[in-house]
């Protein structure tokens, strides 16, 4: 990582506005390098812009420190309701269409994993291209909605940017007498939360008292309201078959459960299937080496 991304960001190419040309992948300079968050949100509600038939912008809420949140929903022809929390499904008229499935993607729930964030955007633009480019995803709108979160920590990915490049958790004041400040945002979800960091295999620490952890889960579930802002609009979302959250440390792919490896889902056997067909897949494509794993 960069200990002077604000010099590095300055002095690479691609961050003039004008030249990221989203009306193709292939030219545009816009991934070339990473992007400070009003960069980010210009180029969501470009592409918005660009695409309007595929993409919509919606607003999530605020973060801890006041900050728009954001997903952008991806979906081909008109038969959504786009842009609503409560989006339904129309068939054409006539036609006999399957209702598509939902496909959740988020960022950067860390916030000093910026490539996660980066990922996102990209994905979100292979989506909307023309499908005769080379890299265009195109092709999976033919069954699925996307809703992708691109920075689901807006308030840590700012602090990276502007205070602590290996900043991790959100910014949330955490109250009087508090040592410290922000949650670990993975952890603060409600399916079997946890008052303390479980697991010694990586010497996290058992307090639940200890604020200034990395890995502090907050002392409830849904404490992060950029947590609480998710959850809301995903319990919402139709048909919802997949989420992927992205990260940037290990190169594995994780499936559930990861709050016990112990327990495991009736169709572990598949996601681990899949998971392992996606790990070749990338091998033979990139050459580049992932596991598959529960982290646990």
């Amino acid at each position: 990582m960069s200990s002077n991304p604000k010099n590095d960001v300055n002095n690479a190419p691609g961050t003039s506005f004008d030249s990221w040309d989203l009306t193709s992948l292939e030219n545009t300079t816009y991934h070339s390098t990473y992007h400070p968050l009003n960069d980010i949100y210009s180029f969501i509600h470009d592409l918005a812009a660009t695409y309007p038939d595929l993409v919509s912008v919606v607003s999530l809420g605020h973060s801890g420190e006041g900050r728009e949140m954001y997903a952008l929903e991806i979906s081909a022809g008109p038969s959504w309701n786009k842009g609503s929390h409560e989006q339904k499904w129309r068939a054409p008229e006539g036609n006999d269409v399957e209702e598509p499935l939902g496909f959740v993607i988020t960022g950067a729930q860390h916030a000093r994993e910026w490539v996660a964030t980066a990922t996102a955007l990209y994905i979100a633009h292979a989506l909307v291209v023309n499908k005769t480019e080379e890299y265009s995803l195109g092709h999976l709108l033919d069954r699925y909605t996307f809703y992708i979160v691109p920075v689901p920590n807006p308030d840590g990915y700012v602090h990276t940017w502007e205070h602590d490049r290996f900043w991790y958790k959100n910014r949330l004041p955490l109250g009087p007498g508090a040592v410290c400040t922000g949650l670990d945002m993975n952890r603060n979800w409600g399916y079997k939360w946890k008052p303390s960091a479980p697991s010694k295999k990586f010497k996290k620490p058992e307090s639940p008292g200890d604020t200034c952890s990395v890995w502090y889960p907050g002392h409830r579930p849904f404490q992060a309201p950029e947590v609480n802002n998710m959850a809301i609009y995903f319990e919402r979302l139709p048909n919802l078959k997949a989420f992927v959250d992205f990260r940037n440390y290990g190169q594995m792919l994780s499936t559930p459960y990861s709050y016990s490896c112990k327990r495991t889902p009736k169709d572990a056997e598949d996601q681990l299937e899949a998971a392992s067909g996606a790990i070749r897949a990338v091998k033979k494509c990139h050459g580049t080496t992932f596991t598959v794993t529960y982290h646990c």
